[in-house]
């Protein structure tokens, strides 16, 4: 009646009843106080008391292992007259069915139908039974029924230890929950089919569990699970999402409002990324578990996503993470990816030096230089962890006779594998023509500021250039004009961003690319003309720098051309010298029959022609480069052809 002594008693939220009795029995409402003002009242709460009378039995008239589908007829009796009879399921979704009672056997009993029956209903139900003047005082329960739906088995559970959420390339193991009298489970990714014999693979799979060693892009999806019993398979349990983490670099996330609110206010969380993800997923990690999906929207040159808590309250203190991922892979998430291999840093003075200092261009100098020299008598700096705060330009110096060197040259210390490859492709394809204009194409979905492209064998080159927006990521083009044999070799790409220059991401996938052209004619030409050669000596070797290659190739065709030509002209002086001794010898012969006594002096002629004359040697070298040097196609041969003689005897 005294509203102000009831709120001033009720600061409480709770009403505790030490001994329910029939008179607390019944339905029960409530409502707060706010600014004065009393809100509505709730919906009622069914207060009930059981046992007051003994328990009535539950029967299933069907059976308790019935088909989908069917019409079931649960039936509850009493020798006790109630007037109603109140069924419950105490399991899955819960029922509460209400119905009169009929006379039966001296008793009486409701009959309560599901029709048709589907594997929803299947479950553990108890009846009661009351009077129509004390509807909420109601019997002792009925023994349970189990009712099960043939075909339509209850479902299992499955779970995921350690988590659904794993990084990359570490185990995971599926666990499917069934009950104990389970003869087999399959444990499959949704969408995968079915396979073809169940028995096989009842009797391969007793275990409740799937062991996956290393998670990976093509292990992750929806899983889910079912057991067979009886020789019916029950449904499918609920999916479980099995995702990997480590695909890409970190997101940021923010609390727009900071990180203590109170209670009521509207927080905004911010998750951002430079990578152009198509979704962001927030998650809470302790508490109340929290996953959030919500499409990104483009930002600052990258994508962001607000999450909403409104209005917040305690239960969504916690600690929160962001991800990020596309609509191709929603099951491949982003997380940091570590780079901490060891680097050491070699400073190589002269062998008086007294001292070394090996510093980031642009730190500060020591303030006690003889501190350092003594703590830096070796020439090295050894990183253990390679993080990004560690990259950067380095250079350094000696000491001699009390006085410090010039800097070093700088050396570009570089982190990789910070963010996703991006990939490199050859638009003219890898194999390309001397001379020609060749362009690679470095892209990737991350909004990368640079992109840098590395030959990495022969002449290393490095190449750094700004990208441009391409296909909802950016790119970069770069031009090698005109190409040159020593051009052909391995090259790979990075991305980076200008405020971490020196922080790049994993390389893209090697493109070979190889120069077809002059040297292969040349080569063949070389090798045609010692095969002709009437006689040869042994090989010697011979090198010669890649970077000289095209005037070798000049130097290739005066080499051969020159002999060449001199060779054919001295064969055809050796023809006519050969006819004109065969003319001679035969108007020898014929005198020396007409003239017996002139065989004499022809013979000393014949032997005088017989004494060695003075010889002249031609020798033809061919020049060509060691198969293995930079910007060397593989069918240029390991070693010079043999050289050539040609043998002349002047008379």
């Amino acid at each position: 009646m005294d509203k102000d002594e009831q709120i001033m008693s009720r600061k409480t939220n709770t009403l505790s009843i030490a001994e329910v009795t029939t008179d607390k029995t019944g339905l029960y409402h409530c409502s707060y106080q706010r600014g004065g003002r009393w809100s509505q009242f709730s919906d009622p709460l069914q207060m009930v008391m059981t046992r007051a009378y003994s328990k009535p039995s539950l029967s299933s008239m069907a059976g308790t292992v019935v088909a989908p589908g069917e019409n079931v007829k649960l039936q509850c009796f009493s020798k006790i007259n109630h007037d109603v009879f109140i069924l419950t399921k105490e399991d899955g979704d819960p029922i509460t069915q209400n119905q009169s009672s009929i006379p039966q056997d001296g008793g009486r009993q409701t009959i309560f139908l599901l029709n048709p029956v589907s594997s929803t209903q299947a479950g553990t139900y108890r009846c009661y039974g009351a009077f129509h003047d004390n509807p909420y005082v109601w019997s002792q329960p009925s023994d349970p029924l189990q009712l099960q739906v043939e075909g339509n088995l209850p479902p299992p559970r499955i779970t995921a230890l350690p988590g659904s959420t794993v990084p990359w390339k570490s185990p995971v193991t599926l666990l499917c929950q069934g009950p104990k009298q389970a003869e087999g489970y399959r444990i499959s990714r949704v969408g995968s089919p079915e396979p073809m014999d169940k028995e096989e693979q009842i009797t391969s799979r007793k275990t409740n569990t799937l062991n996956i060693a290393e998670v990976t892009t093509d292990k992750t999806g929806l899983y889910h699970c079912s057991y067979q019993r009886g020789g019916h398979w029950s449904q499918f349990s609920d999916p479980l999402q099995l995702v990997m983490t480590g695909a890409y670099s970190k997101p940021s996330l923010s609390s727009m409002a900071g990180t203590v609110v109170a209670p009521g206010e509207n927080v905004k969380l911010q998750c951002f990324s430079k990578i152009n993800h198509d979704v962001f997923i927030l998650t809470k990690e302790d508490g109340d578990p929290i996953t959030q999906n919500q499409s990104s929207v483009p930002h600052d040159g990258g994508c962001q996503t607000i999450f909403f808590l409104s209005p917040v309250s305690s239960t969504q203190a916690g600690t929160y993470r962001c991800y990020g991922a596309f609509h191709v892979n929603p099951y491949v998430w982003s997380q940091p990816i570590p780079a901490k291999g060891p680097v050491t840093l070699l400073c190589q003075g002269p062998k008086q030096a007294e001292g070394y200092r090996i510093s980031r261009v642009g730190s500060p100098e020591p303030m006690d230089r003889e501190k350092q020299i003594t703590s830096r008598k070796t020439d090295t700096l050894s990183i253990i962890e390679m993080t990004f705060e560690k990259t950067g330009l380095y250079h350094c110096s000696y000491q001699r006779g009390g006085r410090w060197s010039q800097f070093s040259d700088p050396l570009q210390l570089v982190m990789t594998g910070a963010y996703d490859k991006p990939s490199l492709s050859s638009m003219a394809g890898t194999v390309v023509a001397p001379g020609e204009n060749v362009k690679l194409q470095c892209f990737s979905k991350i909004n990368h500021d640079v992109f840098i492209l590395t030959k990495e064998d022969g002449d290393h080159v490095t190449q750094n250039q700004s990208s441009v927006p391409q296909d909802r990521g950016r790119q970069a083009i770069f031009l090698l004009n005109p190409v040159s044999s020593t051009q052909a070799g391995t090259y790979r790409c990075y991305g980076a961003f200008h405020d971490n220059p020196y922080v790049w991401s994993q390389p893209s996938d090697p493109l070979q690319l190889q120069v077809e052209g002059l040297c292969l004619s040349q080569s063949t030409w070389a090798q045609k003309g010692t095969t002709d050669s009437p006689s040869s000596t042994q090989p010697r070797h011979s090198t010669a720098p890649s970077g000289n290659l095209a005037s070798q190739d000049r130097r290739l065709g005066i080499w051969i051309g020159v002999p060449v030509a001199v060779g054919l002209l001295l064969l055809v002086f050796l023809v006519f010298f050969i006819l004109y001794c065969l003319h001679k010898a035969k108007n020898n012969a014929e005198r020396k029959e007409r003239h017996p006594e002139a065989a004499g002096q022809v013979n000393g002629q014949a032997s005088e022609a017989a004494d060695p004359q003075e010889v002249t040697y031609s020798q033809v070298n061919c020049h060509v480069p060691h198969q293995g040097t930079a910007g060397t196609p593989s069918w240029v041969p390991r070693q010079t052809q043999s050289s050539e003689y040609v043998m002349l005897a002047f008379k």
